[in-house]
Protein backbone atom coordinates (compact mmCIF):
# COMPACT_ATOMS: atom_id res chain seq x y z
CA UNK A 1 0.00 0.00 0.00
CA UNK A 2 2.94 2.03 0.87
CA UNK A 3 4.53 1.61 -2.25
CA UNK A 4 1.15 2.42 -4.26
CA UNK A 5 1.23 5.54 -2.30
CA UNK A 6 4.83 6.37 -3.37
CA UNK A 7 4.61 5.63 -7.03
CA UNK A 8 1.05 7.99 -6.79
CA UNK A 9 2.90 11.04 -5.53
CA UNK A 10 6.04 10.89 -8.23
CA UNK A 11 3.49 10.53 -10.80
CA UNK A 12 1.82 13.62 -9.15
CA UNK A 13 5.09 15.49 -9.70
CA UNK A 14 6.01 14.79 -12.50
CA UNK A 15 2.74 15.14 -13.81
CA UNK A 16 2.60 18.77 -12.04
CA UNK A 17 6.58 19.27 -13.48
CA UNK A 18 5.40 18.61 -17.04
CA UNK A 19 2.55 21.08 -16.66
CA UNK A 20 4.61 23.69 -15.05
CA UNK A 21 7.47 23.29 -17.94
CA UNK A 22 4.06 24.03 -20.51
CA UNK A 23 2.91 27.16 -18.68
CA UNK A 24 6.44 28.22 -19.04
CA UNK A 25 7.19 27.66 -22.44
CA UNK A 26 4.11 28.92 -23.32
CA UNK A 27 4.66 32.18 -20.95
CA UNK A 28 7.88 31.93 -22.80
CA UNK A 29 6.49 32.25 -26.12
CA UNK A 30 4.08 34.99 -25.17
CA UNK A 31 6.75 36.76 -24.12
CA UNK A 32 8.75 36.31 -27.45
CA UNK A 33 5.61 37.10 -29.50
CA UNK A 34 5.75 40.44 -27.76
CA UNK A 35 9.07 42.03 -27.72
CA UNK A 36 11.25 39.56 -30.27
CA UNK A 37 9.61 38.57 -33.17
CA UNK A 38 6.23 37.05 -34.22
CA UNK A 39 4.87 35.15 -37.07
CA UNK A 40 2.28 36.03 -39.92
CA UNK A 41 0.39 34.27 -42.82
CA UNK A 42 0.89 36.45 -46.56
CA UNK A 43 -2.47 35.69 -47.76
CA UNK A 44 -2.48 37.66 -51.18
CA UNK A 45 -0.27 38.36 -54.53
CA UNK A 46 0.26 41.68 -53.73
CA UNK A 47 3.71 41.65 -52.38
CA UNK A 48 4.77 38.80 -55.68
CA UNK A 49 6.92 38.11 -56.59
CA UNK A 50 8.69 39.04 -53.07
CA UNK A 51 6.36 37.01 -51.24
CA UNK A 52 3.99 34.64 -52.22
CA UNK A 53 0.94 33.59 -50.92
CA UNK A 54 0.92 30.71 -48.36
CA UNK A 55 4.79 32.03 -47.38
CA UNK A 56 4.93 32.22 -43.51
CA UNK A 57 6.88 35.46 -43.04
CA UNK A 58 9.15 36.24 -39.81
CA UNK A 59 8.08 39.73 -38.09
CA UNK A 60 11.12 41.42 -36.06
CA UNK A 61 10.22 43.52 -33.19
CA UNK A 62 13.55 44.25 -31.72
CA UNK A 63 14.59 46.22 -35.02
CA UNK A 64 11.92 49.29 -34.17
CA UNK A 65 10.89 48.43 -31.00
CA UNK A 66 7.92 46.14 -29.80
CA UNK A 67 4.55 48.30 -28.96
CA UNK A 68 3.18 47.63 -25.94
CA UNK A 69 -0.93 48.16 -25.57
CA UNK A 70 -1.59 50.79 -22.97
CA UNK A 71 -4.78 48.98 -22.41
CA UNK A 72 -5.59 45.06 -22.43
CA UNK A 73 -8.96 45.39 -24.15
CA UNK A 74 -8.11 45.72 -27.67
CA UNK A 75 -11.46 44.40 -29.35
CA UNK A 76 -11.69 42.82 -32.41
CA UNK A 77 -13.41 46.08 -33.38
CA UNK A 78 -12.42 49.23 -35.09
CA UNK A 79 -11.43 51.97 -32.00
CA UNK A 80 -8.59 54.15 -31.11
CA UNK A 81 -4.94 52.22 -30.20
CA UNK A 82 -3.18 52.98 -27.04
CA UNK A 83 0.16 52.06 -27.30
CA UNK A 84 3.99 52.91 -26.45
CA UNK A 85 6.82 51.58 -28.28
CA UNK A 86 10.04 50.76 -26.67
CA UNK A 87 13.37 51.66 -28.06
CA UNK A 88 14.75 49.80 -31.03
CA UNK A 89 17.44 49.14 -32.89
CA UNK A 90 16.96 51.86 -35.93
CA UNK A 91 14.12 53.76 -37.59
CA UNK A 92 12.50 52.67 -40.48
CA UNK A 93 14.17 52.90 -43.56
CA UNK A 94 13.10 53.29 -47.10
CA UNK A 95 12.55 49.90 -48.86
CA UNK A 96 11.69 48.04 -45.28
CA UNK A 97 9.30 45.37 -45.40
CA UNK A 98 6.36 46.24 -42.93
CA UNK A 99 3.93 44.42 -41.09
CA UNK A 100 1.58 46.87 -39.99
CA UNK A 101 -2.22 47.52 -39.00
CA UNK A 102 -4.69 48.83 -41.70
CA UNK A 103 -5.31 52.06 -40.83
CA UNK A 104 -8.71 52.92 -42.67
CA UNK A 105 -12.14 51.26 -41.83
CA UNK A 106 -15.25 52.89 -43.32
CA UNK A 107 -13.39 55.95 -44.48
CA UNK A 108 -11.77 56.96 -41.10
CA UNK A 109 -8.87 56.26 -39.68
CA UNK A 110 -9.54 52.97 -36.80
CA UNK A 111 -7.52 50.50 -35.11
CA UNK A 112 -8.68 46.63 -35.81
CA UNK A 113 -5.96 44.00 -34.15
CA UNK A 114 -6.45 41.55 -36.25
CA UNK A 115 -6.52 43.24 -40.08
CA UNK A 116 -2.60 43.40 -40.89
CA UNK A 117 -0.83 43.97 -43.70
CA UNK A 118 2.83 43.32 -45.15
CA UNK A 119 3.42 46.13 -47.58
CA UNK A 120 7.11 47.79 -48.93
CA UNK A 121 7.97 51.13 -47.21
CA UNK A 122 9.00 53.95 -49.79
CA UNK A 123 8.54 57.00 -48.26
CA UNK A 124 9.35 58.20 -44.67
CA UNK A 125 8.22 60.93 -42.61
CA UNK A 126 9.34 64.38 -44.35
CA UNK A 127 9.17 62.88 -47.89
CA UNK A 128 7.03 63.55 -51.01
CA UNK A 129 5.75 60.44 -53.01
CA UNK A 130 4.66 60.16 -56.42
CA UNK A 131 4.21 57.55 -59.19
CA UNK A 132 5.19 59.23 -62.70
CA UNK A 133 4.04 56.93 -65.79
CA UNK A 134 3.85 54.21 -63.27
CA UNK A 135 6.77 54.38 -61.46
CA UNK A 136 7.42 55.62 -57.63
CA UNK A 137 9.25 59.00 -57.33
CA UNK A 138 10.40 59.64 -54.06
CA UNK A 139 11.53 63.46 -53.29
CA UNK A 140 14.28 62.71 -51.25
CA UNK A 141 15.67 59.63 -52.33
CA UNK A 142 16.59 59.68 -56.20
CA UNK A 143 17.46 56.19 -56.56
CA UNK A 144 14.77 53.67 -57.70
CA UNK A 145 12.34 52.39 -55.36
CA UNK A 146 10.29 48.80 -55.05
CA UNK A 147 10.74 46.63 -57.95
CA UNK A 148 11.84 48.38 -61.42
CA UNK A 149 10.28 45.46 -63.59
CA UNK A 150 7.19 45.54 -61.87
CA UNK A 151 6.49 48.78 -62.13
CA UNK A 152 7.57 48.71 -65.85
CA UNK A 153 4.83 46.25 -66.38
CA UNK A 154 2.60 48.83 -64.76
CA UNK A 155 4.13 51.66 -67.23
CA UNK A 156 3.24 49.48 -70.63
CA UNK A 157 -0.33 47.75 -69.20
CA UNK A 158 -3.40 49.49 -71.56
CA UNK A 159 -5.18 51.61 -69.67
CA UNK A 160 -8.09 49.51 -70.49
CA UNK A 161 -6.85 46.02 -68.50
CA UNK A 162 -7.61 48.18 -65.56
CA UNK A 163 -11.25 47.68 -63.53
CA UNK A 164 -12.41 51.37 -62.80
CA UNK A 165 -11.38 50.23 -58.60
CA UNK A 166 -7.65 49.98 -59.60
CA UNK A 167 -7.27 52.56 -61.54
CA UNK A 168 -8.45 55.12 -59.65
CA UNK A 169 -6.68 55.77 -56.92
CA UNK A 170 -7.02 57.97 -53.36
CA UNK A 171 -8.32 60.69 -52.71
CA UNK A 172 -11.17 59.73 -55.46
CA UNK A 173 -12.05 62.76 -56.06
CA UNK A 174 -12.88 64.08 -59.58
CA UNK A 175 -10.89 67.69 -58.95
CA UNK A 176 -7.87 65.35 -58.14
CA UNK A 177 -8.03 63.12 -61.20
CA UNK A 178 -4.85 60.92 -60.52
CA UNK A 179 -4.71 57.42 -61.94
CA UNK A 180 -2.98 54.26 -60.86
CA UNK A 181 -0.25 55.36 -63.48
CA UNK A 182 0.10 59.04 -62.15
CA UNK A 183 -0.68 59.72 -58.71
CA UNK A 184 0.34 62.87 -56.69
CA UNK A 185 2.86 64.04 -55.26
CA UNK A 186 1.58 64.09 -51.68
CA UNK A 187 3.67 64.87 -48.87
CA UNK A 188 4.05 62.76 -45.98
CA UNK A 189 3.96 64.38 -42.80
CA UNK A 190 6.27 64.01 -39.88
CA UNK A 191 5.43 64.95 -36.23
CA UNK A 192 5.44 68.85 -35.52
CA UNK A 193 5.08 69.79 -39.30
CA UNK A 194 2.91 72.43 -39.89
CA UNK A 195 1.19 72.04 -43.47
CA UNK A 196 -1.06 74.66 -44.68
CA UNK A 197 -4.49 73.71 -45.42
CA UNK A 198 -5.59 74.05 -49.35
CA UNK A 199 -8.20 72.23 -50.58
CA UNK A 200 -6.31 70.10 -52.42
CA UNK A 201 -4.16 69.05 -49.37
CA UNK A 202 -6.74 68.61 -47.14
CA UNK A 203 -8.32 66.66 -49.86
CA UNK A 204 -5.30 64.32 -50.08
CA UNK A 205 -4.72 64.22 -46.12
CA UNK A 206 -8.14 64.45 -44.97
CA UNK A 207 -8.76 61.03 -43.02
CA UNK A 208 -5.13 61.35 -40.86
CA UNK A 209 -6.13 65.15 -40.47
CA UNK A 210 -9.84 63.95 -39.45
CA UNK A 211 -8.15 61.95 -36.92
CA UNK A 212 -5.97 63.69 -35.48
CA UNK A 213 -8.18 66.56 -35.02
CA UNK A 214 -11.27 64.14 -33.69
CA UNK A 215 -14.17 65.38 -36.13
CA UNK A 216 -14.75 66.21 -40.20
CA UNK A 217 -13.25 68.66 -42.30
CA UNK A 218 -15.51 70.64 -44.72
CA UNK A 219 -13.52 71.83 -47.45
CA UNK A 220 -15.52 74.04 -50.22
CA UNK A 221 -13.23 74.31 -53.32
CA UNK A 222 -15.06 77.22 -54.57
CA UNK A 223 -13.96 79.71 -52.42
CA UNK A 224 -10.68 77.66 -51.24
CA UNK A 225 -11.23 77.00 -47.68
CA UNK A 226 -10.95 74.55 -45.11
CA UNK A 227 -13.12 74.62 -42.31
CA UNK A 228 -13.52 72.35 -39.03
CA UNK A 229 -16.99 70.39 -38.15
CA UNK A 230 -17.99 73.90 -36.41
CA UNK A 231 -17.26 75.91 -38.84
CA UNK A 232 -13.78 77.46 -38.17
CA UNK A 233 -11.25 78.29 -40.83
CA UNK A 234 -8.49 76.17 -40.34
CA UNK A 235 -5.55 77.58 -42.08
CA UNK A 236 -2.77 74.97 -41.57
CA UNK A 237 -2.57 71.84 -39.54
CA UNK A 238 0.51 70.72 -36.83
CA UNK A 239 0.83 67.24 -37.32
CA UNK A 240 0.70 65.48 -33.87
CA UNK A 241 2.45 61.51 -35.48
CA UNK A 242 5.03 60.33 -38.43
CA UNK A 243 3.16 58.26 -41.35
CA UNK A 244 4.64 56.36 -43.42
CA UNK A 245 3.49 55.01 -47.50
CA UNK A 246 2.97 51.72 -47.72
CA UNK A 247 3.24 50.03 -51.19
CA UNK A 248 3.22 46.36 -52.65
CA UNK A 249 5.79 44.86 -54.85
CA UNK A 250 3.10 43.89 -57.04
CA UNK A 251 2.30 47.09 -58.16
CA UNK A 252 -0.76 46.38 -60.65
CA UNK A 253 -2.72 44.35 -58.44
CA UNK A 254 -1.81 45.67 -54.62
CA UNK A 255 -4.34 47.72 -51.87
CA UNK A 256 -1.52 49.88 -50.61
CA UNK A 257 -1.67 53.31 -49.95
CA UNK A 258 -2.75 54.89 -53.22
CA UNK A 259 -5.82 53.54 -52.11
CA UNK A 260 -6.16 54.16 -48.28
CA UNK A 261 -3.74 56.47 -47.85
CA UNK A 262 -1.06 56.77 -45.23
CA UNK A 263 -0.04 54.66 -42.35
CA UNK A 264 0.46 56.23 -38.90
CA UNK A 265 3.98 54.89 -37.67
CA UNK A 266 1.69 53.87 -34.33
CA UNK A 267 0.00 50.96 -36.10
CA UNK A 268 3.51 49.35 -37.54
CA UNK A 269 4.30 46.11 -35.64
CA UNK A 270 7.79 45.41 -37.33
CA UNK A 271 10.07 44.46 -39.80
CA UNK A 272 9.82 41.47 -42.10
CA UNK A 273 13.63 39.78 -42.28
CA UNK A 274 12.75 36.24 -43.73
CA UNK A 275 10.29 33.65 -45.10
CA UNK A 276 10.39 31.16 -42.54
CA UNK A 277 8.40 28.39 -45.37
CA UNK A 278 6.23 28.43 -47.64
CA UNK A 279 2.79 26.42 -48.35
CA UNK A 280 0.87 26.41 -51.18
CA UNK A 281 -2.82 27.62 -50.04
CA UNK A 282 -4.27 25.41 -52.64
CA UNK A 283 -2.36 21.87 -52.77
CA UNK A 284 -0.74 22.44 -48.56
CA UNK A 285 2.18 21.58 -50.31
CA UNK A 286 5.35 22.84 -48.79
CA UNK A 287 7.32 24.95 -50.57
CA UNK A 288 11.44 23.99 -50.39
CA UNK A 289 12.41 26.47 -52.21
CA UNK A 290 11.03 29.62 -49.83
CA UNK A 291 12.31 28.10 -46.33
CA UNK A 292 14.52 30.41 -44.19
CA UNK A 293 14.50 32.91 -47.92
CA UNK A 294 15.85 36.54 -46.92
CA UNK A 295 13.38 39.32 -47.44
CA UNK A 296 14.62 42.02 -49.62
Amino acid sequence: MKNLERHAAKVLVRLVAVMLSLLLLYVLWLVARVFLLDVFTIPSNSMQPTMQPGDRILVSKTLLGPRLYRSLSVRAVPGTLRSFRLRGLRQVRRGDVLVFNAPLHDGCVNFLVNHVYAKRCLALPGDSIAVEDGHYVNSRYPWPLGLAEEQRHLRAAPDSVFTREVYHVHPFDPRVPWTVKRWGPVYVPRRGDIVPLTPLTATCLRQIVEWERGGPLRIDWERGEVRDSIGRLLRAHEFLHNYYFMAGDNVCDSNDSRYWGLVPEEYIIGVATHILYGRDPRTGRFRRHRFLRRVR
